[in-house]
């Protein structure tokens, strides 16, 4: 690491010089994560909205609210029974399959494809 930035972290962070590194790169991927997060929300609710309108959102929120309850019980379920080292990336690979999936299927007329993004 660039020395300038390594003050720079020691002056802003109370991390060690192995430790700074791994900091700056989970930084980075918090920072895109959120940031890809509040990209695509505001896209899949206005594209819910223009397909089945907004008088249905409240029943989709409830069932997002179901789903997640049940795909987090399913994961604790699954991170508890197999190493970490297998879940956390197959966890990664489902989530960049839905996303390419949702890209190629979703078409302006795709109202269900709209309410399985949002889900």
């Amino acid at each position: 690491m660039d020395s300038l930035l390594n003050r720079l972290l020691a002056r802003l962070t109370n991390t060690r010089s192995g430790e700074r590194t791994v900091a700056l790169l989970m930084f980075a991927y918090s920072f895109l994560v959120m940031t890809s997060h509040n990209i695509l929300t505001p896209l899949t609710e206005g594209t819910f909205i223009k397909g089945l309108g907004a008088n249905r959102m409240p029943w989709v929120q409830l069932a997002a609210g179901l789903l997640i309850g049940v795909i987090m019980q399913l994961y604790t379920y699954a991170s508890g029974r197999l190493p970490r080292r297998r879940v956390i990336p197959a966890t990664l690979a489902l989530v960049v399959v839905l996303l390419l999936g949702f890209w190629v299927l979703l078409r302006p007329d795709a109202t269900v494809v709209a309410v399985g993004l949002y889900l």
